[in-house]
C-alpha cells in the first residue's frame, strides 16, 4: 500500500502561508497545527481569525506553539480562541516546568523533578499541519509576515501515513497540555516519519540519519539553514567523499543569525579539502531543510546542528517517489545558481575569523 502521495511543494514562507489558509477553510472535521514561530502579527491574526471560523462551524482546532519561539501570546490570547472553540497550547513554558518540579520536589520525587527542569532545553521546533486526518503540511516554514520572502521548503502530503503526523501531534499535545488523550501509539510504527520526541527516539533518528549518509553511494545534496554538525556526522560525511560521493551543502550567505555562517566555516574547510562543494545562498534567508540521497529525500524541519540533533523535537518525512525526488533536485539545482560557491582560497581568507567565533563558541556548541 502506497503510504502517501505528494500533492506538491511550497518552497517560499508566504506560499506556505496561503495554502495553511486553503486548507483551514476547506477542513471540514480537524485542524491541527504545531509550529515553533507563530508571530501575531498581520499574517497571523488572520491565520487566527480562519481558526476561529473553523471552531465555530464545528471543526475541532487544536493548535501548539513553542515558549520560546512564540513568547508574544498572552492570556487575552488564549481567552479568544476559547471563546471561538480553538484550543491552544504553549509547549515547554518555564513557568509550567518550574511549577511542575516544585510540586515533584514536595512529594519527594527529587529525581523526577530534576529531569522536569532539564527539559528547559526541549523545544518544539516541529512545523506540521494536519486536515481532517487526511491532509497533512510537513517542513521548515514558520507562521508570520516576517518569513513570507524567506527560501522555505514544505511537502503536502495524503494518504493512510499521514495517520502518524496525527500520532506524533498528539504525543506534542499530551506534553503541552498535560491531559491524557487517546492515539499516538502508532507514531514509531512509520519509519518514514523521522519524529524524535524522546530521548531514545533521538538517538536511534540521529542514528539512522548517519548511516543514511554512510550508506550512500553516489550524491548527497544538503540544504539546511545552520550548519554545525556533530563529530559522527563530519566522519560520515567525510566516509562518503572518500568514496567518491557527490556531496553539495548549500547554506545561507545572509543568515537571521549574524554569527552562524563563521561557526559553519569551520568545518567547511575540511570538508572541502576532501571534495565537497558548498554554495552560499545570496538572497532572501535560506531556512530549507532538505537531504538527497541516491533515491530517496528527507524533507522537515530539523538543521545540521547540535540542537536539532541533541535537544529539539523535530519532524522529517522520507519521500521516495521519483517525481517528489525530481522536484527537490532541480530546485536544489536553482537554489545553487542563485548562490556564491565557496572556493578554498576563499575559506583561507575567512578561516582567522571563523576559528576566532568557533573558538569562543565551543562550550556553548552543545545548545547552538
Amino acid at each position: 500500500m502506497e503510504l502517501w502521495k505528494e500533492e506538491g511543494f511550497l518552497f517560499s514562507g508566504a506560499d506556505y502561508s496561503r495554502r495553511l489558509l486553503e486548507l483551514v477553510r476547506s477542513a471540514k472535521r480537524s485542524v491541527r497545527i504545531e509550529s515553533y514561530i507563530f508571530e501575531l502579527d498581520e499574517r497571523g491574526r488572520e491565520l487566527l481569525d480562519e481558526l476561529g471560523r473553523a471552531g465555530e462551524r464545528g471543526v475541532k482546532v487544536r493548535l501548539i506553539v513553542d515558549a520560546i519561539g512564540s513568547p508574544q501570546w498572552w492570556r487575552p490570547d488564549f481567552l479568544a480562541l476559547l471563546k471561538r472553540h480553538v484550543r491552544m497550547r504553549v509547549f515547554g513554558r518555564p513557568r509550567d516546568l518550574v511549577r511542575e518540579a516544585f510540586r515533584l520536589m514536595l512529594r519527594g520525587r527529587i529525581v523526577r523533578a530534576w529531569n522536569t527542569l532539564r527539559k528547559f532545553q526541549l523545544r518544539d521546533h516541529r512545523k506540521v499541519a494536519i486536515f481532517d486526518a487526511e491532509v497533512g503540511l510537513v517542513g521548515s516554514a514558520n507562521i508570520g509576515m516576517h518569513f513570507d520572502e524567506w527560501r522555505e521548503t514544505a511537502v503536502e502530503l495524503r494518504g493512510p501515513g499521514v495517520a502518524a503526523l496525527k500520532a506524533s501531534f498528539v504525543r506534542s499535545w499530551r506534553f503541552a497540555a498535560r491531559e491524557r488523550v487517546p492515539g499516538g501509539e502508532s507514531e514509531p510504527r512509520c519509519p518514514e516519519v523521522r519524529s524524535n520526541f524522546t530521548p531514545a527516539e533521538r538517538r536511534r533518528v540521529n542514528r539512522q540519519f548517519v548511516a543514511s549518509v554512510r550508506a550512500t553511494e553516489r550524491r548527497l545534496w544538503i540544504t539546511t539553514a545552520y550548519f554545525h554538525p556533530r563529530p559522527k556526522l563530519l566522519l560520515a560525511l567525510s566516509h562518503a567523499l572518500k568514496n567518491g560521493v557527490d556531496v553539495r551543502i548549500l547554506v545561507p550567505r545572509h543568515s537571521d543569525i549574524s554569527w552562524f555562517p563563521w561557526l559553519s566555516r569551520t568545518a567547511f574547510a575540511g570538508l572541502m579539502a576532501r571534495g565537497a562543494r558548498v554554495f552560499e545562498y545570496d538572497g532572501a534567508m535560506l531556512h530549507a531543510k532538505t537531504t538527497l540521497f541516491d533515491r530517496t529525500a528527507l524533507v522537515g524541519s530539523r538543521n545540521m546542528n547540535y540542537r536539532s540533533f541533541m535537544h529539539d523535537l523535530e519532524l522529517d518525512v522520507e519521500l521516495d517517489s521519483e517525481v517528489a525526488v525530481g522536484t527537490l533536485e532541480r530546485q536544489f539545482e536553482e537554489d545553487c545558481r542563485r548562490s556564491v560557491e565557496l572556493t578554498r582560497a576563499a575559506i583561507r581568507h575567512l578561516q582567522p575569523l571563523a576559528y576566532l567565533v568557533s573558538l569562543g563558541l565551543t562550550p556553548l556548541k552543545r545548545w547552538l
